[in-house]
């Protein structure tokens, strides 16, 4: 910690200092530990359409020189992808935060309504249940055809209570064409998906 010298400060400045020193220390501490937030990136070719309510196959996005997977969302009805998710044993446990990434072909305009919900299990226990609730949406507004449409990240909250470690998450992700907030007449592309959640410890060991 950073001497500080008494006779240059008042009481209050020495408090203030000395606390902000700490601080400051501590922050420092964390991130060398790597405690904190971990990311990861779920492509649209790890999901799988959901039976009764699946988008379009996936298909080849070609606007030039790159090609890139993406599944048709309609913009008439709800439509869902599954995928899974095995934490790591440093995962704490809480919520997960997804961002969809999108694009859309169509020259439309107008917001797409991106929708979660998921659960979460420990070893032994059945998989494939309807969530229920702790699901969160997020709307993203069209900029351009074949452009990049990240989201903001939204909160989800999979159900369950789990007490092991890797805990598997099963994710439903759709969008949401039935909400009166999603006006894109088109279809809209999801490219993939990133999840982010917070770790509780520096390593799984």
């Amino acid at each position: 910690m950073t001497s500080i010298n008494a006779h240059d400060y008042s009481v209050g400045e020495v408090l203030t200092a000395a606390t902000m020193d700490g601080i400051t220390e501590d922050l420092n501490t964390l991130l060398a530990q790597g405690i904190g937030e971990e990311t990861v990136y779920i492509p649209a070719g790890a999901m799988v359409g959901e039976i009764g309510a699946a988008p379009g196959s996936i298909t080849t996005l070609d606007n030039g020189t790159i090609v890139h997977k993406g599944i048709p969302f309609d913009a008439a009805a709800a439509e869902y992808v599954n995928f899974n998710l095995v934490m790591p044993k440093r995962y704490d446990g809480g919520s997960i935060y997804l961002m969809p990434i999108w694009t859309e072909i169509a020259a439309s305009s107008g917001s797409v309504v991106w929708a979660a919900e998921g659960n979460k299990l420990d070893d032994g226990e059945a998989m494939c249940s309807d969530p229920g609730s702790g699901g969160g949406t997020v709307t993203d507004a069209r900029s351009a055809s074949y452009d990049v449409m990240m989201t903001s990240f939204f909160e989800v909250t999979p159900e369950g209570s789990v007490s092991g470690d890797n805990i598997f998450i099963e994710v439903r992700l759709g969008r949401n064409a039935t909400s009166g907030s999603d006006t894109l007449n088109a279809d809209a592309y999801l490219l993939g998906c990133l999840a982010r959640w917070t770790s509780d410890e520096e390593t799984d060991d």
